[in-house]
């Protein structure tokens, strides 16, 4: 990497022009493209977007060269991390963070008022992540634990800095997830579990066991009721943290999302082992409700043909025969159900009543809802709270974010599918949130500033 820094001192210009206004697109554009151009050995490209003086100052070979030189140094190159604009000197500023296999780093183009990049840059860079790691902010511990007689391949992640105040159980969503819970470049759990770390909150994640047996890990015919998939081997990892010693008096809390939200309220009564709940963008309705509801929102998104119109009633029909699955079998009847044709799955989903559980808990209940999540929506967060009134533990929480989706991360306009794709941060905000509710719960000096319980917090998530 210092091979390339010094190549590169004697050749980025930044130029101060008159100022006039670029059309920032064609930039943007141009910038994407040129990695493009460099990966497929086209650099010739690149330098017909040079202006006059980078032209005379870097050949298209040149540029060849270094792109070969940076690859051999920090391995192939993967992806875009991010991108972001500015403006300095009149020009526009385009910088992406480039994903490699060994490494991350900066590139930079500064464009002139004529659309030409007049400045070049490669600048050595750390993700946030790997910041976190470096500084030391948190420990990661291989483990594992059995349940149902499997092996669970786990990792502890505990504060390095200062006192584990609580503990937390990631339980994931629907589908094989993994213990990062990774969607798309996202690794939610993850973030979560090194976030919180930085508020002396220890975290456990582990794969979830749909993913093991898609993995080929697990020999024996997988159990497909909703106490197999979920919440079994969730109450046996709280367990397995309450023997061991250093962990025994933490405080253990269930954070679930999205399904892993849904049934928490079924795993903390289950188990003698959790003290608090968290309900990450957890559904209230059923399961299949959600399927037909999510399908009809992202139809209207270019319009709705003709199949797609017949998709919908195809789907409405499979989501009223999980509605009378129990008769239907009793009749030796066997309908298409959405989702997965497992009669066992459905049924025992069938049986569960979130809402009568959750009121039957004695612990404190926190529950968080993205505004623009499509996947689980307000109707959900409004049942959760209509229904806490009925409840006779008053210690629930609820707080809804601005702006951010079923994962919890910032987004504009309406949600959909593709914007899980782009790999981004979840909420700082969520994050603290979590930290100061799970603090507070057993720190008697947060006094005042613990929020209020039996309300709807509203939070801006930046």
């Amino acid at each position: 990497m210092r091979l390339v820094i010094l190549l590169f001192s004697s050749i980025l210009l930044l130029t101060i022009v008159e100022v006039k206004a670029q059309i920032d697109s064609v930039c943007i554009q141009t910038a994407k493209q040129s990695l493009v151009w460099l990966k497929d050995g086209e650099s010739n490209k690149l330098y017909e977007n040079y202006d006059k003086v980078v032209a005379e100052k870097l050949s298209a070979e040149t540029t060849a060269a270094i792109w070969t030189q940076i690859e051999s140094q920090m391995g192939a190159f993967v992806e875009v991390d991010t991108l972001v604009t500015n403006t300095a000197s009149g020009n526009l500023i385009v910088e992406q963070v480039l994903e490699f296999e060994n490494s991350f780093l900066k590139y930079r183009l500064s464009f002139n008022q004529d659309n030409l990049i007049e400045g070049i840059f490669f600048i050595p860079y750390r993700t946030a992540e790997a910041a976190a790691e470096s500084t030391k902010i948190f420990e990661e511990t291989k483990c594992s634990f059995i349940s149902d007689g499997i092996e669970f391949p786990a990792i502890l992640c505990t504060p390095k800095r200062q006192k584990t105040k609580a503990i937390i159980i990631l339980v994931h969503g629907s589908g094989p997830n993994d213990m990062d819970e990774t969607i798309g470049p996202n690794k939610i759990f993850k973030q979560i579990a090194n976030k919180l770390a930085a508020y002396g909150i220890a975290s456990l994640r582990y794969h979830k066991r749909s993913y093991l047996a898609q993995q080929g890990l697990i020999s024996e015919k997988l159990k497909t009721d909703i106490d197999h998939i979920v919440v079994n081997d969730a109450i046996a990892a709280a367990e397995f943290l309450s023997r061991i010693d250093s962990l025994e008096h933490i405080p253990r809390v269930i954070v679930g999302h999205s399904l892993g939200g849904h049934m928490a309220p079924r795993i903390a009564l289950k188990s003698s082992s959790v003290d608090a709940i968290v309900m990450l963008a957890a559904n209230a309705r059923p399961l299949e409700d959600l399927v037909l509801e999510q399908y009809k929102y992202l139809l209207k998104k270019d319009g709705c043909e003709k199949s797609e119109r017949k998709e919908y009633c195809a789907i409405r029909k499979k989501v009223k025969n999980v509605k009378k699955l129990e008769r239907d079998l009793a009749k030796g009847k066997i309908a298409e159900l959405p989702l997965t044709n497992d009669t066992t799955f459905w049924l025992s989903l069938n049986k569960y009543k979130p809402l009568i559980s959750i009121n039957n808990l004695q612990m404190p209940i926190l529950i968080l809802q993205g505004e623009r999540d499509y996947q689980v929506s307000d109707a959900d967060f409004e049942l959760w709270f209509n229904n806490s009134k009925k409840s006779a533990s008053k210690d629930q929480t609820f707080i809804q974010y601005q702006g951010l989706n079923h994962l919890f991360i910032m987004g504009e306009g309406e949600s959909y599918p593709e914007e899980y794709n782009l790999k981004a941060e979840i909420s700082d905000i969520m994050i603290k949130d979590i930290a100061d509710w799970i603090n507070s719960i057993w720190d008697s000096s947060y006094g005042e500033n613990k929020l209020e319980r039996g309300v709807i917090h509203i939070r801006k998530a930046k």
